[in-house]
């Protein structure tokens, strides 16, 4: 696989670069925030799987190609403390 005239690293075929992850996962937490307004007893939720799937276990773990950038991008969005 290429992107952008370079080779794809093993298991780093994501096509979005950080800042469009991040803008993706403001969306999603909206939606989940949107969707339980007036129900206390539903909290949001967000599910994020199959990351890295190494021998489909999910992990989230950091890529060749962005490192930390994508998971920094996860806790910008959902961390503790997200207004």
């Amino acid at each position: 696989l290429e992107k952008d005239g370079q080779a794809a690293q093993p298991g780093d075929n994501c096509t979005a670069s950080p800042e469009q992850w991040l803008e993706h996962l403001r969306q999603q937490r909206g939606f989940a925030m949107a969707g339980t307004r007036g129900a206390a007893a539903v909290p949001p939720v967000v599910n994020l799987y199959a990351w890295n799937e190494y021998g489909e276990g999910g992990f989230l773990c950091p890529s060749r190609r962005y490192g930390w950038s994508m998971l920094e991008q996860v806790r910008q969005a959902f961390g503790y403390g997200t207004p």
